[in-house]
């Protein structure tokens, strides 16, 4: 039995809270379990207890043995002084606080409804992707998209954040946020530290002094690798030797340029995909950023896919700077790096605008904008599927990723308000 289960039984009274006692005997009523604290400190604060005579406010501390508060250095400890009560689940030995006073300890072995502790140990020793897979369709949908409205919150919190880190660490310029966050995105799973990087050593206020796209590309190329002189090029192909003359140029004019060390990603990448092609669309785009971020923060998301990006129709032959295709390909962004764009950069980046500008309007605009957006197809969202849990926009595919991330891959049912749910049905 793990400690969670032991904060949900105490913070859901899973137990006969008329008969409670001290391991001395003394009575203990429970009046408020008090807060959760999911931060250092005590597990539960400002509970309000009766025990005996006497009515005591203060925190709660929880273990699975009362030894353990030695195990876990809580006896030298200040943040601990103001324990009222020590909920066990086995007491093994008395326990002290700092002013030598035995504190009072509850033990709940003994006291936990069986058919809950039974059901909890179905879903955490369960084999299944999905833990709660057998239970699941049990839970009213209502309540299913209530969790669910709180996991996308929980990821746009988490996906702010790192946008609020981008903004304030390394710079107040919107537009470089912007730049750098779409180098992430467009890198894909496969290569989005290295395009990170790549933006970083490229910011977006050294592209800017460049009108000319072949400028953009040759620096971001160059930068990046693919212009290495130990690579050999067709020398007809005068597009490729054009890079290579104009890197060799900006080399010599920028000493302080550096060198991506981060190897890219090729062998499980799709052609289209391929990182070369990739940094070569990031130079096209970069010239539309500031256009594109006006548009975004007056709460209009981009269709991507009409973007008119000046690359060079080199780029209709090949994949990369050496692989050439047997059929002209798009220069343009697909549908569905439009959909993952919007997704997981337009709609943050105009929802943390929103919150640092206080523009109400704004986040409801982003938030919207989500449930418009087809929902993603991939193994989460396939899985929940089966499983009676469907997908109707992005919202939702955003959600259940969250979920599985966070919760079901961990065996966190009951810090889950469905697993919560579950177990008590049983």
């Amino acid at each position: 039995m793990k400690e969670d289960f032991l904060h949900m039984v105490w913070l859901h009274r899973w137990m006969d809270v008329a008969t409670l006692t001290t391991t001395e005997g003394v009575p203990v009523e429970l009046i408020h379990t008090g807060k959760h604290n999911h931060s250092s400190g005590p597990d539960f604060l400002e509970a309000r207890l009766k025990i005996g005579t006497t009515k005591w406010v203060g925190q709660v501390e929880i273990h699975w043995r009362s030894s353990d508060w030695y195990a876990h250095g809580h006896q030298g400890d200040p943040a601990y002084e103001n324990v009222i009560l020590h909920v066990v689940y086995e007491h093994d030995r008395p326990v002290y606080n700092q002013h030598g006073e035995e504190l009072p300890t509850l033990e709940l072995k003994g006291r936990i409804q069986k058919r809950l502790h039974q059901r909890y140990e179905q879903l955490y020793t369960g084999s299944s992707r999905l833990p709660c897979s057998n239970f699941i369709a049990q839970v009213e949908p209502i309540k299913i998209n209530a969790w669910l409205d709180r996991m996308l919150a929980e990821r746009w919190e988490q996906k702010t954040a790192s946008i609020r880190t981008s903004h304030r660490a390394g710079t107040s310029d919107w537009i470089e946020v912007f730049y750098q966050l779409l180098a992430r995105y467009i890198g894909t799973q496969y290569n989005r530290a290295p395009m990170e990087e790549l933006a970083r050593l490229v910011p977006m206020k050294r592209l800017t002094r460049f009108a000319s796209s072949l400028d953009r590309a040759a620096l971001l190329l160059g930068v990046g690798g693919f212009l290495d002189q130990q690579i050999a090029f067709d020398s007809s192909e005068t597009y490729r030797v054009e890079l290579m003359e104009r890197y060799a140029f900006l080399r010599l004019k920028y000493s302080d340029l550096g060198c991506l060390e981060q190897n890219w990603m090729t062998g499980r990448v799709r052609p289209t995909n391929h990182p070369a092609r990739r940094v070569a669309q990031l130079a096209a785009v970069s010239v539309l950023l500031p256009d594109l971020y006006q548009k975004i923060i007056q709460g209009d998301l981009p269709d991507w896919s009409a973007l008119e990006l000046d690359m060079d129709p080199f780029w209709v032959r090949h994949y990369s700077l050496q692989t050439s295709s047997k059929w002209p390909l798009k220069t343009n962004f697909s549908a569905t790096m439009t959909d993952l764009l919007n997704i997981n950069l337009t709609a943050p980046l105009l929802f943390f605008y929103a919150q640092e500008s206080g523009n109400e309007r704004l986040k409801e605009r982003a938030i919207s904008s989500m449930h418009a957006i087809v929902p993603e197809e991939n193994e989460t969202t396939r899985y929940f599927s089966e499983h009676g849990v469907h997908c109707t926009s992005a919202a939702h595919s955003q959600a259940l990723l969250q979920l599985r991330t966070n919760y079901c891959n961990h065996k966190k049912c009951v810090l889950c308000n469905i697993g919560r749910t579950i177990i008590a049905k049983a």
